[in-house]
């Protein structure tokens, strides 16, 4: 198989002219911190889960304001590891299981949103799911991945509902997808149609999908905000490149660039950017 299959999948059809503007709020009325965090991938869940755990306190201690502290799809295993269901279900655990519960914890100790992508174990069915928890250790949205590409079919995963969860942090109304439920036109039209929506995130895991590309790329959520945290390093033969940050123009003013932490402050003006 084509390794660069799943970047092609998900990339956002680039038109390769110029970078799209930079976004500027010279007279923004409010501002929010947030971190994305971009891990090195490794097919152990326990070891991924005291990563990520670990993470989360390395930000509140060097970054007390940040809100809300983003990671990837599937952070607790390899996205891609081989035609193999049975490593999903290996590494999948129910919204109650350990990880889920120690980052309610975390997020309720450090007063701080915390979301994240990971396999998602119920009814004896496996999800690629992502959930964000709220600064009191409440899931205040929940998603399974709807717009499958091959290797979610490879990894034994069940579709969920073409919607995108909305919540709400500091005032701000934001939507979560993940990957590749960008490019389906019926989950975007959810959160394009509703204006208030001024924040989307995007856990993603997009294999040698470059940040410069998705710069040049059309841009579909005009006038909010979009995160996009996945990992960061080489899964096998797949190499990843950290994740970044989209202005409300479809510029990118923050990515890894090779660091597993982006720390980066969102402004927003009233008239709903």
């Amino acid at each position: 198989m084509n390794r660069l299959l799943l970047a092609v999948s998900v990339s956002l059809a680039a038109c390769g002219g110029a970078l799209n503007p930079a976004w500027e709020a010279p007279n923004a009325s409010q501002r929010l911190e947030v971190a994305l965090v971009s891990l090195p991938p490794e097919p152990s869940a326990e070891l991924n889960r005291s990563r990520i755990v670990d993470h989360v306190e390395l930000v509140k201690a060097e970054h007390p304001a940040v809100r809300l502290i983003a990671f990837g799809e599937l952070s607790l295993g390899w996205y891609w590891k081989g035609f193999d269901a049975a490593y999903q279900r290996s590494v999948a655990e129910p919204l109650a299981g350990p990880t889920i519960t120690r980052l309610r914890a975390l997020a309720k100790q450090h007063h701080t949103f915390i979301s994240l992508g990971f396999a998602e174990l119920a009814d004896d069915k496996v999800f690629n799911a992502a959930v964000v928890i709220d600064d009191a250790g409440e899931i205040v949205a929940h998603k399974r991945k709807a717009n499958f590409v091959p290797m979610d079919d490879f990894g034994g995963f069940t579709k969920g509902e073409r919607t995108a969860p909305t919540f709400t942090i500091d005032g701000v109304k934001a939507a979560m997808l993940i990957c590749n439920d960008f490019n389906d036109a019926t989950t975007v039209a959810s959160i394009t149609g509703d204006r208030d929506v001024r924040l989307v995130l995007l856990p993603q895991a997009s294999a040698g999908l470059t940040p410069e590309t998705v710069e040049r790329s059309p841009y579909p959520f005009q006038g909010a905000w979009m995160l996009a945290p996945q990992r960061l390093g080489w899964e096998g033969a797949d190499r990843y490149l950290g994740g970044w940050v989209v202005d409300p123009n479809g510029a990118v003013p923050a990515r890894a660039d090779g660091n597993p932490v982006i720390v980066t402050e969102l402004a927003f003006t009233t008239n709903g950017t």
